[in-house]
């Protein structure tokens, strides 16, 4: 029976590492343009309803990146633990 990986363990795998890094920026790039596109909403004659979604999905690529970073940052903190061990 193969080992199951609790998700929580670090340092992670670097398979893993190397998805994040990707999503690091992929969800850096969505949260500017759903920035820009809730910008562009506010400033243009558009309904609550358009706000609030554009409002939503920039908060959501947001909250997306900030997880990122600090599973990254958690997995970069537990390498040098161990490097120092």
């Amino acid at each position: 029976m193969s080992q199951f990986r609790w998700r929580g363990q670090y340092p992670l795998p670097a398979r893993t590492v190397k998805i994040l890094r990707f999503g690091r920026w992929f969800h850096a790039a969505f949260a500017m343009l759903w920035c820009l596109l809730l910008i562009d909403t506010i400033v243009g004659d558009e309904g609550p309803a358009a706000i609030v979604r554009a409002a939503a999905c920039t908060a959501m690529f947001l909250i997306f990146l900030l997880g990122t970073l600090r599973t990254l940052r958690r997995h970069r903190q537990e390498q040098t633990m161990r490097l120092r061990h």
